[in-house]
């Protein structure tokens, strides 16, 4: 029976058409007339005991009040739904009638869109490609709905689909995160995945976007140079992109320098000339107009490592400033500078001790291009090759990344003269297969309980998968140990049990049935005051 209350106090949430929040409509709709008195109109077409046992009230009589009643319900309920399924309930006569028909409209329904939304929330992966933020949005969002059509989802089911859908990259994470919960003896919460998960898809996306940045801004500006220099007209041959001073022709400023190409008469002679009158046939990657402060100390992203390796390496780097190597004899003009400290992104410094051009092979498919690496920086403490992206950008060629390769070209349109394709581990480096003599010194060796305190008391699994994709470098980890348990670990990761709120057992019945005391001794330690 309904109160006297005006009724236009009673707020409903509205039903979608779709039916996806139904569960939550009906619980809402049910809750909302029973606080009013209404609720037996939607189990009952005519006058209940209730109304009868009032009798009459302020002259109406049962029935009276029963039919104003009705009217109130059915009201209520066709304020609530969209005009689409109004048509499909207007001709009922009661509320009871409207209430079976809403019923029989969407819970056979509501199943389907249950298993829908479960193999949704089940089968969403992201992708290496993807922002891992969206993708959890999108797997929230379909808890959400779920929970709202009454299928709750527990957290820590929901926390093992989360670590599920990402990519393999995040193996290692994963990793350390499930090794955590095992020392902790508590189970993986869906808060702690999204926090770690989050951080290290910020950690990457930050550094990627900033070299982004920078590279695309040092060839916006060297386009804006080269753009003044096209119309500059010489004096001496009435070419343009130079003055007289630059010219290398008869009467120029320069006359007779700039480079000079290979005759057919040379054949097979080696393209390799330090001093000699000739400049080989390749690329020449540098600024020519952008030049660098030789002072000014270059960006290495890279983690430093002093090691002996098995092959000539070469990192295509777009976060490194300069071009750098170790390897001595790739030089083919050099000379001695003061030594400059370099910080890599481990805090370690090494220096740079030479400087000139050297020549590396730039794979392009099936064949190979020279390339020149001008003004390149001598760091005999590196282990691989540095091929600064920014410094080839700023020498007016295009590096494009796409798939799994990167490619270079002379320009917008020009033919490619290099692919370099992706590693396993994300990077773009190319390997060539021949010894190196330039360095003497052997990896580190390290066990691997050491190898676990060094980098921060992650688990031993993450360590292995670390090595297995190539992420550590320079050390020879001695993994022979048996299964250990780390003191430090166990003391940080130590939790307590809960504390029950309730008490779970019985209660005395008696006086002195039951004890608490906190008498207790003697401790077999002796603390630190004595």
């Amino acid at each position: 029976m309904a109160d006297d209350s005006p009724i236009h106090k009673l707020h409903v949430e509205k039903l979608v058409a779709d039916g996806s929040n139904w569960v939550t409509y009906r619980d809402r709709m049910m809750w909302s007339l029973r606080s009013r008195g209404l609720s037996e109109h939607l189990t009952s077409t005519t006058v209940t005991a209730a109304y009868i046992a009032l009798g009459d009230i302020n002259n109406r009589t049962p029935q009276m009040r029963w039919e104003a009643d009705e009217a109130t319900t059915m009201h209520v309920i066709a304020a609530s739904i969209p005009n689409s399924v109004f048509t499909n309930i207007k001709d009922k006569t009661t509320g009871k009638d409207v209430w079976d028909a809403l019923k029989a409209l969407y819970e056979g329904r509501t199943q389907m869109v249950l298993v829908k939304l479960s193999q949704q929330l089940q089968t969403t992966r992201c992708s290496e490609d993807d922002s891992v933020r969206e993708h959890f949005d999108k797997l929230t969002n379909l808890r959400e709905q779920l929970a709202a059509m009454g299928k709750s989802i527990p957290d820590n089911e929901y926390a093992s689909i989360l670590m599920g859908s990402l990519p393999e990259s995040y193996t290692a994470i994963l990793g350390s995160i499930s090794a955590a919960a095992e020392l902790s003896g508590a189970a993986v919460s869906s808060a702690i995945v999204v926090k770690i998960a989050t951080d290290e898809y910020d950690r990457r996306t930050l550094g990627t976007e900033k070299s982004k940045d920078e590279a695309f801004a040092a060839r916006s500006d060297s386009q804006k140079k080269k753009g003044k220099k096209r119309d500059v007209e010489c004096d001496n041959c009435h070419k343009k992109g130079h003055t007289k001073e630059q010219c290398y022709a008869k009467g120029g400023g320069n006359e007779g320098g700039g480079p000079r190409r290979r005759s057919k008469k040379d054949g097979d002679k080696s393209n390799v000339a330090a001093t000699g009158d000739q400049t080989p046939d390749i690329e020449a990657w540098s600024a020519a107009d952008d030049a660098e402060d030789n002072d000014a100390i270059p960006q290495v992203p890279i983690v430093a490592a002093q090691g002996t390796t098995e092959v000539q390496t070469e990192l295509y780097d777009s976060g490194a400033s300069r071009h750098m190597s170790p390897f001595r004899k790739q030089f083919i003009t050099y000379q001695k500078i003061d030594a400059r400290p370099i910080t890599a992104a481990n805090n370690k410094v090494f220096h740079a001790v030479g400087m000139g051009d050297m020549q590396i092979e730039v794979p392009n498919g099936a064949t190979s291009s020279k390339v020149l690496l001008k003004d390149a920086l001598h760091a005999p403490d590196l282990c691989l090759t540095v091929v600064s992206i920014g410094r080839i950008v700023k020498a007016g060629y295009t590096v494009q990344f796409a798939g799994d390769s990167c490619k270079i070209r002379k320009g917008e349109d020009d033919d490619i003269i290099g692919r370099i394709p992706v590693s396993a581990n994300g990077l773009f480096k190319v390997e060539h297969a021949f010894a190196v003599t330039d360095h003497a010194s052997s990896a580190e060796p390290v066990d691997i309980l050491t190898l676990h305190r060094r980098l921060g008391h992650i688990s031993v699994d993450a360590i292995r998968a670390l090595m297995r994709a190539g992420s550590i470098t320079g050390l020879h980890v001695i993994d022979d140990f048996p299964p250990f348990i780390c003191d430090s670990c166990e003391y940080a990761k130590t939790t307590r049990k809960p504390i029950r709120k309730e008490r779970a057992g019985k209660q005395a019945q008696a006086f002195g049935e039951e004890v608490h005391t906190d008498v207790w001794g003697p401790s077999p330690t002796l603390s630190l005051g004595g």
